[in-house]
């Protein structure tokens, strides 16, 4: 099931924008940083169908994906890049 998202997959290279992703299938678990977050960012990261943690506004966000996460749903906050260890 495609949820209408760009998602480029490899290594650290990997951006995420506009879009809904699934975690585990569209998305790896792990930590990413957006840059270019415009007035209207909003962002929502949901575990088992329920919003478990969510940010908007023009900022820096960065946002930890774990294992019991199941989507990440963004919009208007530039481009996600996996965070560098």
């Amino acid at each position: 099931r495609r949820c209408g998202h760009q998602f480029i997959r490899g290594g650290s290279n990997r951006v995420l924008q506009d879009g809904n992703y699934l975690v585990g299938h569209d998305i790896a678990e792990g930590t990413y940083r957006s840059v270019g977050a415009e007035e209207g960012c909003s962002w929502v990261l949901y575990s088992g169908g329920f919003a478990s943690d969510r940010g908007d506004g023009a900022s820096e966000w960065t946002v930890v994906i774990a294992d019991h996460n199941t989507l990440f749903r963004t919009k208007g906050c530039g481009t996600w890049r996996v965070a560098e260890e």
